[in-house]
């Protein structure tokens, strides 16, 4: 009797197994994966648009996170070399011209050559193991209000030494280099024309010319005459792509003394504490791709790296990026940049 009612059991007891393991199958229970995700680290300058972001999650099916270090590439650098034992994202965007050489002399990144990387950024390499790609150009010039000039019958400058004349007096405002990348570029760029020996006196002049120094580039466009607001200096030093970003109303009356530009090359670089070197190369090919390169005017005011890459109507003729820039080489620009700053606001002290 005990051995019938165990074998009329053992059935119904499968049966439930199987009931109960069909189950498991279905995926009812069962927790989707998490999505694996991929930190682009940057200062507060950069961000990405919308349609780009969703265009990489949609493309490589990550998700994209954006992480910000401080708010000027000097403050990210520094932030990285500080933090280097913690694991705080997969890819910086934004070390520039100024601070490669920190940048490469803090183990906080490694090597990868991106399959985009031989478009035209190879020209800008700085590093012989590739652990920096080249994103954008920044051109920083002085912008010129052309009817401001012609509404007081002043001829425009034409020169950097044009702005130490009395005629330019009061009429140039300019980003403090410690705060703006813009102002560090200008600052670099006037290094390279005037040569270490004599930068320091040509600060001097310009200073007792009037010069305005104000604290952000915000603050700096503001005063443009040319801006539309209630600004007081026809001369500012700003991104040269200015004149394609004022209302249309501007449009051809705006100009950039390109004597005074100065380039900033601007550089992403795969994390050595990087949760995935895999994740981390598919964000850094994205940045160097077609798609993100045609973005990049627009987007940042900046010009694309990748050749081939069309500019927005209109800036081949009015912001087109200037040819012979007043460039310090990225090494020599890093190498001596805190005791530059300090000189400068020195002198701007004096």
């Amino acid at each position: 009797m005990i051995n019938r009612v165990r074998r009329a059991k053992l059935p119904a007891l499968l049966l439930t197994l199987g009931v109960v393991a069909a189950g498991c199958g279905t995926g009812e229970t069962q927790q989707p994966e998490p999505q694996r995700t991929v930190t682009l680290v940057t200062d507060s300058s950069w961000k990405i648009p919308q349609e780009l972001h969703a265009a990489f999650e949609r493309q490589t099916e990550l998700r994209l996170e954006h992480r910000t270090l401080g708010d000027t590439p000097t403050e990210l650098v520094e932030a990285l070399a500080e933090r280097r034992g913690e694991q705080l994202g997969d890819v910086v965007l934004g070390v520039d011209t100024s601070t490669v050489r920190a940048a490469l002399a803090g183990d906080v990144l490694i090597p990868y050559t991106s399959p985009e990387a031989n478009r035209g950024q190879q020209r800008f390499s700085v590093d012989k193991q590739q652990r920096l790609s080249a994103v954008d150009r920044l051109a920083v010039c002085v912008n010129v209000d052309n009817s401001w000039f012609a509404e007081h019958d002043i001829a425009p400058p034409e020169t950097m030494a044009d702005l130490l004349e009395p005629a330019y007096a009061d009429l140039l405002a300019m980003p403090d280099p410690k705060a703006s990348p813009h102002g560090m570029a200008f600052l670099l760029g006037s290094i390279a024309r005037e040569g270490k020996q004599n930068w320091v006196q040509y600060w001097r002049k310009l200073k007792a010319n009037g010069l305005q120094v104000l604290p952000t580039t915000d603050e700096v466009r503001e005063q443009y005459t040319a801006a539309g607001g209630e600004g007081e200096r026809p001369l500012v030093v700003a991104a040269a792509t200015l004149p394609a970003q004022l209302a249309e109303d501007a449009e051809g009356k705006t100009s950039v003394l390109t004597d005074s530009c100065h380039e900033q090359i601007r550089y992403a670089g795969v994390l050595a504490k990087a949760d995935s070197t895999e994740r981390a190369g598919k964000l850094l090919d994205f940045l160097l791709t077609q798609q993100f390169q045609q973005a990049v005017p627009q987007a940042y005011g900046t010009y694309p790296v990748r050749q081939g890459v069309e500019l927005p109507e209109g800036w081949a003729e009015t912001v087109a990026a200037p040819e012979e820039p007043n460039t310090l080489p990225a090494r020599e620009a890093d190498a001596g940049r805190k005791a530059v700053l300090a000189r400068w606001h020195q002198v701007m002290s004096e």
